[in-house]
C-alpha cells in the first residue's frame, strides 16, 4: 500500500471541504428562495484509496483538531438556539412581519453558511499541516475528516430544512426551535467520537 503523496492529500482534503461547504450552502441558499432542499447530500467519494499504512492511527494532533472543529459546530447550534428561538416567539406573537421574520432568517442562513466554511476551511488547513508532518497516517486523516465532514454535511442540511419548515409552519413549529437543536447538540454526543 503507497502513501498519499502531498499534492494527492492536499488536494483530497481540500475536495472533502468543498465538497461539504458546497452542499451546505446550497441547503441553505434553497432556504432563502423558499424552497425546500431537494435531496441530502451525498458522501463524498475519494477519487485516490484513503487506507493508511499499517494500520497507523490517527495522529492526536489530528484527533485535537477534528474536536475543535465539532466544539465549534456546537456552538454555532447554540448560537442559532439562541438567535432562532426567540425571533420564532416573536413572529408567532406578531410582534414582528412576516418579512421581518423571513429576513432575520435568511440572515442566520448567511451566518451558518459563513461559519460552516470558516470551520471546514480552518480544519482542512491544520490537517494539511499534520498530515504533511505525518505523511503515513495521511489516508487515515482523510478517512476521518471525510466522516466527519459527512456527518456535519448532514446535520448542517437539517438546519436548513428546519428553517424551510418554520418559514412555512410556523404556527407548528415555533415553540420546538429550541427542542430541535437540542436535539442536535445530542446526536452529535451520541455520535462522537467516530474514530
Amino acid at each position: 500500500m503507497s502513501t498519499l503523496t502531498t499534492e494527492q492529500f492536499e488536494s483530497t482534503i481540500d475536495a472533502i471541504a468543498d465538497h461539504s461547504i458546497a452542499h451546505v450552502e446550497y441547503a441553505f441558499e434553497q432556504v432563502k428562495v423558499r424552497q425546500r432542499p431537494v435531496a441530502p447530500p451525498c458522501p463524498y467519494v475519494p477519487r485516490y484509496r484513503l487506507d493508511s499504512e499499517d494500520d497507523i492511527p490517527l495522529p492526536e494532533d489530528a484527533r485535537t483538531t477534528l474536536e475543535q472543529g465539532k466544539d465549534e459546530h456546537k456552538g454555532d447550534l447554540d448560537t442559532n438556539n439562541e438567535y432562532v428561538a426567540p425571533i420564532a416567539e416573536r413572529r408567532y406573537n406578531n410582534e414582528m412581519s412576516q418579512s421581518e421574520f423571513d429576513k432575520l432568517i435568511d440572515d442566520q442562513a448567511d451566518a451558518n453558511i459563513k461559519k460552516f466554511t470558516e470551520n471546514q476551511r480552518d480544519t482542512a488547513k491544520k490537517l494539511k499541516e499534520i498530515g504533511n508532518n505525518n505523511p503515513r497516517a495521511r489516508g487515515i486523516i482523510a478517512q476521518s475528516f471525510s466522516a466527519v465532514s459527512e456527518f456535519f454535511t448532514n446535520l448542517w442540511s437539517k438546519v436548513a430544512d428546519f428553517f424551510g419548515k418554520l418559514i412555512q409552519k410556523l404556527i407548528d413549529l415555533w415553540n420546538k426551535v429550541v427542542q430541535f437543536f437540542t436535539g442536535l447538540v445530542d446526536t452529535i454526543k451520541k455520535w462522537w467520537p467516530p474514530f
